[in-house]
């Protein structure tokens, strides 16, 4: 009983900490939006304050579904017809601004319709390219690939990083838990761990391989007919 009074202490306690956080934190993003650059430092500056805003944004997104789904409560998402190929096509539009140093390939296959929660599914991917931009060696592209194969829609992103151990690799869609190292690649995993709950709760799967020097995460989700 009182481990479970703990619970949900802590979970009301993060449940605040994530909405009085988020005031702040849409008031600094929205000012920085704002701001007009007088000089290429003041531009890097400006997309400095908008990526960490960004970011932080997700974080306490991600914080916000893993006290949800400690709660015994499932991802929520409101699947509409929705042009994929426009959709991820934009979303690399954004990060690249955000993260100059992110160079992406891309190869996005046109007209790929699928039931998705637009904005969820957003999250997934640029939270899939925000670690490619933390975790990717100097000068190696992102590539990206978008098709059709039968009646399902592939989405891969692929990115050049040291090597992941069996064990890291295995635990990837995994929470953190109580043994994991945080300085280790595999602290990814709360992140990655929220991303596969919102692929799945589009009835899609997502995995993660490596080849060739590379990891490569692979996003499969039912797509409507053509």
């Amino acid at each position: 009983q009182r481990a479970a009074s703990t619970a949900r202490v802590q979970r009301k306690l993060i449940a605040t900490f994530g909405h009085d956080l988020g005031n702040p934190l849409q008031s600094i993003t929205m000012s920085a939006a704002l701001l007009r650059p007088q000089s290429p430092r003041d531009t890097d500056l400006k997309r400095n304050i908008v990526a960490a805003g960004k970011k932080l944004e997700r974080l306490l997104a991600h914080m916000r579904d893993l006290n949800q789904m400690q709660a015994g409560n499932h991802i929520s998402v409101h699947p509409v017809p929705t042009d994929l190929s426009t959709l991820v096509k934009g979303v690399l539009e954004s990060e690249e601004a955000l993260y100059p140093e992110l160079i992406i390939q891309s190869e996005i296959e046109d007209n790929i319709d699928a039931m998705v929660d637009a904005e969820r599914y957003t999250e997934v991917i640029a939270h899939m390219l925000n670690n490619a931009s933390q975790q990717s060696k100097s000068d190696c592209p992102t590539v990206v690939k978008l098709h059709r194969h039968e009646d399902s829609s592939v989405l891969t992103i692929s990115s050049q990083i040291d090597p992941l151990s069996p064990e890291q690799l295995a635990r990837l869609f995994q929470p953190i838990g109580d043994d994991t190292d945080v300085g280790d690649q595999s602290g990814l995993a709360m992140g990655l761990y929220i991303c596969a709950a919102i692929v799945q709760a589009h009835e899609g799967s997502v995995g993660a391989e490596q080849a060739d020097g590379a990891i490569i995460f692979c996003l499969t989700l039912p797509a409507m007919p053509s």
